[in-house]
């Protein structure tokens, strides 16, 4: 996403005003983070200018700063500043091309490893389950009753019962055969 959009615009310019609470952000000095809103995830502002001008394949330049601090103290200082405020120039690299500072110096190394594409090259869901409230729980007794009476009902009792959903793929009478 980060690269269509560093695509279609000339300059980007992000203010991070940071203050999420779910991470516990605070301040570089340690002092408390506050947000702008009433919310709980950061928030930061961006202008993405489009002039229509940048030759087609180049990148958009991006610009970055951010705040951190209290909220009145992040209503002065966006009061007082305009796009001047956001200063420090970006150099987003591919693959990632992240638009914060951050510190490369591992990357190297890191990109030394194989990707996970390579470790699955087939791609699945995962497991998949089905009918958990069946077969699994943390009650060994409440289990063995509740495989009693699977296998000792009737299917459509068992069904009724239990309430279990059969699919094209999985029924409660070849489930119960398989067992005997």
């Amino acid at each position: 996403m980060r690269w269509s959009l560093m695509q279609s615009f000339d300059d980007i310019y992000i203010l991070d005003l940071h203050g999420n609470a779910k991470k516990k952000e605070t301040a570089p000095d340690g002092s408390k983070d506050e947000n702008v809103f009433d919310i709980q995830q950061g928030v930061s502002i961006a202008l993405m200018v489009k002039t229509g001008k940048k030759a087609q394949g180049v990148l958009a330049n991006i610009w970055h700063n951010e705040l951190f601090g209290k909220r009145e103290d992040k209503y002065n200082i966006l009061n007082q500043s305009g796009f001047s405020a956001i200063n420090a120039k970006l150099n987003p690299s591919s693959p990632y091309y992240a638009w914060v500072v951050r510190d490369e110096t591992e990357l190297v190394s890191y990109n030394l490893g194989f990707s996970v594409q390579v470790l699955f090259p087939i791609n699945s869901v995962g497991i998949v389950t089905s009918r958990d409230d069946l077969v699994i729980d943390s009650n060994k007794e409440n289990l063995t009753k509740r495989m009693q009476l699977f296998f000792n009902l009737s299917p459509t009792e068992a069904k009724q019962t239990l309430a279990i959903n059969e699919s094209k793929s999985w029924s409660v009478e070849t489930a119960q055969q398989k067992m005997i």
